[in-house]
């Protein structure tokens, strides 16, 4: 069993993850720490399996909006448009 204070203190750190990705200050490294060394991922597209390591990462780069496909590079100056960015989580 899982105690209750390992539950609230991994929603803490996710929580904060979570907004400092909203605010462009993820640290990568703090993501990959949440994820085990194999996991499931799934998307309406697809169910597919990964690893933890430098290819997470690469592919987390992608998905925190380096690049918005909404709006011109140089207009976001490589974060995410009002648009794709999500609102921050409340603990």
């Amino acid at each position: 069993m899982v105690a209750k204070a390992d539950v609230r203190k991994f929603f803490k750190v996710y929580e904060k993850i979570y907004n400092d990705a909203i605010a462009d200050t993820v640290d990568l490294n703090d993501v990959a720490d949440m994820y085990s060394a194999g996991f499931v991922s799934v998307t309406p597209a697809a169910v597919m399996v990964g690893e933890n390591g430098e290819q997470l990462k690469a592919i987390m780069t992608k998905g925190f909006g380096l690049s918005c496909p909404r709006q011109q590079e140089d207009d976001l100056q490589g974060g995410l448009c009002d648009t794709c960015r999500p609102g921050p989580l409340r603990g």
